[in-house]
């Protein structure tokens, strides 16, 4: 599964507008590269400029993408009761099934009420 899909709703629409930069930025490369192919030109120094020049606008787009994905991933908790009944807050991505915690992935949460003494860092979501 792509990063992208595991986005819910808000962050998928923030990040789209990069995503969609990186696929105009790409069909930019590939035309350019595919003109040098057919016309096959003696100097292609500027031609060659412009592909480095799209490469480091690419790479920058990607790092910036990725770090929004990445923000978003560690932003997402979800709060799940275990088969005690204690409430615990998880990162949304430990859990395969938010409605039956194991024991394994209770070790990667936190019991709620740590969790309410630190709201400002943990956004908890509806699973």
């Amino acid at each position: 599964m792509r990063k992208i899909d595991k986005l819910g709703t808000s962050e998928r629409e923030k990040v789209l507008p990069n995503i969609e930069d990186l696929h105009i930025l790409l069909e930019e490369m590939e035309g350019r590269v595919g003109q040098l192919k057919n016309e096959c030109p003696t100097e292609w120094s500027p031609a060659k400029k412009e592909i480095d020049d799209g490469a480091v606008d690419m790479r920058g787009k990607y790092e910036e993408t990725t770090e929004m994905i990445t923000e978003d991933e560690k932003k997402r908790y979800v709060r799940v009761k275990d088969s005690a009944g204690n409430v615990f807050v998880c990162p949304i991505d430990a859990l395969r099934d938010p409605s039956e915690l194991t024991e394994e992935e209770a070790d990667m949460c936190v019991d709620d009420g740590t969790a309410g003494r630190h709201p400002s860092n943990i956004d908890i979501v509806d699973p």
